[in-house]
């Protein structure tokens, strides 16, 4: 539940900004719950709630949060490292920039993806 207190007024877009939002771990489509009030005021630490305005329930046409990827092994080699017979010295060597490299991924994701 966040509870925002902000003027409104009608045909006026407003712009709220939540920080320290945790997303969900799996992605997936998001779903809001949005109700605006007017009025409403704190008694006795409690909140009484004033007059709902508008409200739309299980709003499903915000975002689709992406999923986790999971890389479970990679590897970056240069012709050198595929070859340390032809090049015993060079194969020692870091990868060098401007020249061409090979990588290879393993991973997996929490959501489907197409190819």
């Amino acid at each position: 539940l966040v509870r925002v207190r902000m003027p409104l007024k009608a045909n006026r877009r407003a712009y709220i900004t939540l920080q320290g939002v945790v997303l969900g771990r799996e992605g997936g489509q998001t779903e809001f719950q949005l109700t605006t009030w007017k009025g409403g005021l704190k008694q006795g630490g409690v909140w009484v709630p004033g007059k709902k305005q508008d409200e739309k329930l299980g709003y499903t046409g915000g975002f689709r949060l992406p999923g986790r990827v999971e890389v479970r092994y990679d590897r970056l080699e240069n012709l050198y490292h595929q070859d340390p017979t032809t090049y015993p010295v060079q194969s020692i060597w870091t990868h060098r920039m401007g020249r061409p490299a090979y990588v290879e991924f393993h991973f997996s994701l929490t959501r489907p993806a197409e190819v």
